[in-house]
C-alpha cells in the first residue's frame, strides 16, 4: 500500500492521487509495457480506479452508464475484482487500528501522520503474516479478508463486521479522456472477452440481480 501525505479535504480520491508523487511518476512512463497472457498484444500495466478517477494509460475506470453491452460488462465486472483487492487492503486496515472507527479530532499535519504510520504498519504487519503458515496468521487470518469461491461467488471477509469511519468518496470523474487510453480499455475488454475470460464471468455478469 503506497501513501502521499497530499490530505487536502476538498480533493477526490482521483484528485489526490493526481496530485500524488507516484502520478507524476507515471506520468514518465517508467512501468515497462508487457504481452498479455497467451498472447502477442503488448499492453501497459494499469492502476485500476472506480469512476472517481479520470481514464489514463495507466489507470483503467469503468464504462460509464447502465445500458451497456455484454462486453463492457465483463470488463466492469473484471475491473470491480481487481479493485476489491484496494477495497480489502483499507478494510483490513481500518478494521485492525482502532482509530479509523470513527472521526479523527486532529489537525492536517497530524491526520497525514497517522495516516503514514497505519499505512507503514499494515505493510509491515501483512508481511510478516504473509511469511507465515495460514493458521498461525494473526494480523489477517484466514476468512479475515474477501475470498472467492470455486464458482467466482464473492465471500466476504470478517473485517466487513467491524465499525469503521472510512467513507466512499462520490462520483467526482469526467468520461472524457484520450483517444488512446479508451483504445487500451477496449483492448483490455476484448482480451477479457476472449482468451483472458473466466469461466463463470458470464453467469455473473447476465445475473439480473448483479449490475457491473
Amino acid at each position: 500500500m503506497l501513501t502521499t501525505s497530499l490530505c487536502l479535504l476538498t480533493l477526490s480520491d482521483g484528485g489526490v492521487f493526481r496530485h500524488s508523487v507516484i502520478s507524476q511518476a507515471i506520468e514518465l512512463n517508467i512501468p515497462n509495457s508487457a504481452a498479455l497472457p497467451s498472447t502477442k498484444t503488448v499492453m501497459p500495466f494499469v492502476f485500476v480506479g472506480d469512476e472517481t478517477f479520470p481514464l489514463k494509460n495507466y489507470l483503467m475506470r469503468p464504462f460509464p452508464g447502465n445500458a451497456l453491452s455484454k462486453e463492457r460488462r465483463i470488463f466492469n465486472y473484471r475491473l470491480s475484482r481487481a479493485r476489491r483487492c484496494v477495497e480489502n487492503a483499507f478494510g483490513i486496515m481500518a478494521a485492525r487500528f482502532r482509530i479509523f472507527r470513527k472521526p479523527i479530532t486532529a489537525s492536517v499535519e497530524t491526520c497525514k501522520a497517522i495516516v503514514a504510520a497505519t499505512i507503514c504498519l499494515h505493510n509491515f504487519l501483512k508481511l510478516a503474516d504473509d511469511a507465515m503458515p495460514p493458521l498461525k496468521r494473526r494480523y489477517c487470518p484466514p476468512g479475515f479478508s474477501d475470498t472467492l469461491s470455486p464458482n467466482g461467488d464473492t465471500i466476504l471477509g470478517l473485517w466487513r463486521q467491524e465499525k469503521c469511519a472510512l467513507k466512499a468518496v462520490g462520483r467526482f470523474g469526467s468520461n472524457m479522456h484520450t483517444k488512446s487510453a479508451g483504445q487500451l480499455r477496449e483492448t483490455f475488454m476484448q482480451y477479457f472477452c476472449s482468451v483472458g475470460q473466466l469461466e463463470w464471468q458470464d453467469h455473473h455478469v447476465l445475473d439480473a440481480g448483479r449490475a457491473y
